[in-house]
């Protein structure tokens, strides 16, 4: 009995041992010396004790272990506690960064070449049983790659940061993120939670395969990946295993982040959001003021960084013209940022990524209140928000009973310019801060959200502080070229009513409206562009077949081509995936209005069109090291042929499969294929073609192939040897948008003839001119009255080359090309005649809202030149009073056509 007593004495002595060692600390790691298992027990006094809800003077902060036991005015400091006195300091809680790679391995990025003369990598070059795209590395584990950085951990205590969570940034799909305690014990005691949240962008990274190879590409993976995991992990039995699938697939249920590169594409986003039923947390890049309505009406969560740019070394006149005007305003107020986020309340943290280096963060911050975002509300970003974020507001972000000890000293309010960090504490434990903010109290920002600054719609030259909008207007005495068979009408008077051609006769009257004077002008409708690149931030993918591609997904709303259109007369334009791949992308039909959003567009109701490609690119004629398939006109019909034979046999595959994707017990659930859907809306007749065409024989053999399945060609683009084969065009139904008289630019275009336009048009071809190009946009006027040097054209007709036939070509001519009652209101006062050398477009508009005025051209010229002087001038006192500056990029904008890659590729090929 007495044994047994003594027995049961020793094991609870031991298990009190056990639970005293566990409650003071985890160890697992030998120590070779003495282990000293006490926890730390401190005292804060005295201390003005600070978070985004409360302030609480002569405070006093109980510290044990890891964590705040109390917090509370004067209170009473218990026994054994080490008392440390803060008078005059400030404590708060320590930032937190939801969006950082500290501790993550090194993305090596391999040097990129041109893809085009290049071997091509088409298939995935990891090993093990992952994903088809090398891109995809959702199955990356934060927590398993974390290593200590102790000088990295040090720089970024030094900004006030005690917490992060890390992700390595490389990919589509990144994997998933584990948060840190910056302190310098083992790797197991930092990691407070591993698996928190998954990260996504539209940058393939390291990956060396060919797809993606553009933002839109980066977004079509996306969608087609979301659908593969839903796809995988509904099945009972797996016909393969896809390690990256199933690591998606336990990523559900957590937070996803997507990268952004600006607004416009934050909109994007916003939208593939939507499509996918997924909420993503968007991390922005810093210049969402810039369309802040648009930001606030999307109400996401979102992670903003502080990089702020430099202002330019302005020392030398010779380069100031290569500084837009965007990147000078640019520079001015993205300071006011993050003040217009919270003006507009959008839930958003701040991250230090995207600094070149972390220890400007905190100046960053200082400016970045004084310039109007709120002190309480840049704390909040930094603490409460991103706690909330990773879902651990309970331990993280403030500095309650029970939550990490992890807090900031300053010297004052931590943002006031001249107050300093002394120390940071983390997990308990006190780190010392060595630097020290360069900002004193002097330092004034260039501008405040008070100063109201001017905002531009679209955010660089040429833009307005207003936003265009329909107007009731009367334009009379006009010569009218209506497009119908009520041909040229003179003295003429049209009324613009809602955005739409309400009369069109003689001596109209409409009350007070504005009026304008056409003696002497003429009007026509809109020109329409059927083959353009601009607008666009990409415009070719590199794959066989691209088709789930969308162009609507990167339409660059600023890009000045869309003004310089409109200073041509163009209302409209079908902006085309590049000639790269065999099938191609959708395109994105728009109307440009300059200062909207690329949503804003749209046209709104139009037909879906896709680009497919014939000749030298799609075969890669110019590339020896090709090894992609295919390489001649034979392997050309093959790929067209498989991929509707394939898309039939998909079709095939979802009978008996309801649309919410359930099936019977007896039917497999098929895999939803973006790629096979797009090729059965061609068959299906909802989708149509324009297709890259110059050579005959190429031409004949896609008819040929479109017959066997049933459905019809819509366009030859180019189609420089179309007069060869006008009559097959006819029959088939295929219309010809070309070019007035370009050609030996390459072998292909050889054959190529000015009379192209008169002998289609002659053989019943619907014919258009086009441009492809941001510079012949600007006169596609006068490229359609070459027709009747040439050809000796119908003047008439010549102008519908340029205005009714592309509207017919792309299934807008119901609202388009024509001037008469009921239509849109696109269209353009010239000058004099449209097809004369002589007119210029004095007004294009749009649905009834003027988006180019010839005297509000001027006007703009001037303001743009005042703009810019004023901006130079701050720019240079930063530089006087030896504020930081960089270089002028001697780079200029290139113009995209047909076969460009990206400007990356182009600036390797030319290295």
């Amino acid at each position: 009995m007495k044994q047994t007593k003594k027995i049961k004495r020793f094991l609870l002595l031991l298990l009190g041992v056990l639970l005293m060692q566990t409650g003071m600390a985890q160890e697992t790691f030998p120590k070779n010396g003495v282990s000293d298992l006490r926890q730390g027990e401190y005292a804060l006094i005295n201390a003005t004790a600070v978070t985004s809800d409360k302030t609480v003077n002569n405070a006093v902060i109980l510290i044990k272990g890891k964590k705040i036991i109390k917090l509370e005015a004067g209170l009473a400091v218990p026994k054994g506690f080490k008392v440390i006195d803060l008078k005059g300091k400030y404590v708060y809680p320590a930032f937190i960064d939801v969006y950082s790679n500290y501790g993550m391995p090194e993305v090596v990025m391999p040097p990129r070449t041109n893809p085009v003369i290049k071997r091509e990598q088409i298939i995935p070059a990891r090993a093990g049983a992952y994903n088809a795209n090398d891109a995809i590395k959702a199955d990356f584990d934060a927590g398993r790659a974390f290593a200590l950085d102790q000088k990295k951990a040090k720089a970024l205590r030094d900004q006030g940061i005690g917490t992060v969570s890390s992700f390595r940034p490389d990919g589509v799909a990144r994997g998933t993120s584990v948060v840190l305690s910056l302190g310098e014990d083992q790797e197991n005691e930092l990691i407070l939670k591993n698996e928190v949240s998954a990260y996504f962008s539209m940058d393939k990274g390291s990956s060396l395969q060919d797809y993606p190879h553009t933002l839109m590409g980066g977004i079509s993976l996306m969608r087609q990946t979301w659908f593969d995991a839903l796809w995988y992990g509904q099945l009972e039995e797996k016909p393969f295993v896809d390690l990256t699938l199933e690591a998606l697939n336990r990523q559900l249920g957590i937070p996803w982040y997507f990268e952004s590169p600006d607004w416009s594409m934050t909109l994007t986003v916003d939208k593939v959001s939507k499509e996918l039923g997924k909420d993503f947390i968007i991390k922005g890049a810093g210049d969402e003021y810039q369309r802040i309505d648009k930001i606030r009406e999307m109400g996401r969560q979102m992670v903003i960084p502080l990089n702020f740019p430099k202002s330019f070394d302005v020392s030398d006149s010779l380069f100031h013209d290569l500084i837009s005007l965007k990147d000078m305003k640019h520079w001015e107020m993205a300071p006011l940022n993050l003040a217009y986020l919270a003006k507009n309340e959008v839930d958003f943290a701040i991250t230090a990524d995207g600094l070149d280096d972390p220890k400007v963060f905190l100046d960053h911050l200082k400016i970045a209140v004084a310039s109007g975002l709120g002190a309480n509300k840049a704390l909040e970003a930094l603490t409460k928000t991103p706690a909330r974020f990773l879902g651990m507001e309970n331990v993280l972000g403030g500095l309650e009973e029970g939550m990490y000890g992890n807090m900031i000293i300053s010297t004052g309010p931590i943002f006031d310019f001249g107050s300093q960090l002394t120390e940071i504490w983390v997990q308990g434990k006190n780190y010392k801060v060595s630097a020290k903010s360069t900002l004193d109290s002097a330092y004034v920002p260039a501008v405040t959200i008070d100063d109201n600054p001017e905002m531009l719609y679209p955010f660089t030259a040429f833009g307005s502080e207003e936003l265009p909008t329909s107007e009731t207007m009367l334009i009379k005495g006009v010569t009218v070229w209506t497009n119908t068979e009520k041909g040229i009408l003179k003295n003429h008077d049209v009324l613009i009513e809602n955005g739409k051609i309400s009369k069109v006769g003689e001596n109209l009257k409409a009350g007070k409206v504005r009026v304008i004077d056409g003696t002497g002008r003429h009007l026509s409708a809109g020109i329409i562009d059927e083959h353009a690149h601009i607008a666009l931030k990409a415009i070719n993918e590199m794959a066989i077949n691209t088709s789930m591609v969308r162009m609507a997904d990167v339409v660059n709303p600023e890009d000045i081509a869309i003004y310089r259109a409109l200073a041509g007369g163009v209302v409209a334009a079908q902006l085309l995936h590049g000639s790269s791949d065999a099938i191609g992308g959708q395109s994105a039909l728009v109307k440009l209005k300059w200062g909207g959003t690329a949503q804003d567009m749209m046209i709104d109701g139009a037909d879906k069109f896709i680009k497919f490609a014939l000749g030298e690119n799609p075969k890669r004629s110019k590339s020896d090291p090709s090894i992609r398939f295919p390489r001649t006109i034979m392997g050309l019909e093959q790929v067209y042929t498989d991929a509707f034979t394939n898309a039939l046999e998909y079709e095939k595959l979802w009978k008996g499969v309801s649309t919410d994707g359930s099936s019977d017990k007896s039917a497999s659930i098929p895999r939803r294929d973006l790629v096979n859907e797009a090729m059965l809306e061609i068959i299906h007749k909802r989708l149509f073609i324009t297709s890259h065409s110059y050579v005959q024989s190429e031409m004949l053999m896609l008819m040929d192939v479109a017959d066997r399945f049933d459905f019809t060609i819509n366009t030859f683009t180019h189609v420089l040897e179309g007069y060869k084969i006008a009559n097959e065009m006819q029959a088939h139904g295929v219309g010809g948008s070309t070019f007035s008289d370009r050609w030996n630019y390459k072998w292909e275009a050889r054959n190529a003839i000015p009379y192209n336009t008169v002998l289609m048009s002659g053989q019943g071809v619907v014919t258009a001119v086009n441009s492809d190009s941001g510079e012949t946009i600007r006169h596609l006027n006068q490229e359609a009255a070459k027709s009747i040097k040439y050809g000796g054209m119908d003047e008439q007709e010549a102008l519908k080359l340029a205005t009714l036939n592309p509207a017919i070509l792309l299934h807008l001519d119901e609202t388009m090309g024509t001037v008469e009652e009921g239509k849109s209101a696109d269209i353009v006062l010239w000058s004099d005649s449209p097809l004369s050398i002589y007119a210029k477009a004095e007004k294009t508009i749009i649905e009834g809202a003027v988006y180019f005025d010839m005297e509000r051209d001027l006007e703009l010229r001037a303001q743009v030149a005042a703009e810019r002087r004023r901006i130079l001038s701050k720019m240079k006192m930063w530089s006087d009073k030896g504020g930081e500056t960089v270089k002028v990029s001697s780079a200029v904008p290139i113009e995209m056509e047909c076969d460009f890659l990206d400007a990356e590729s182009l600036m390797e090929m030319l290295k």
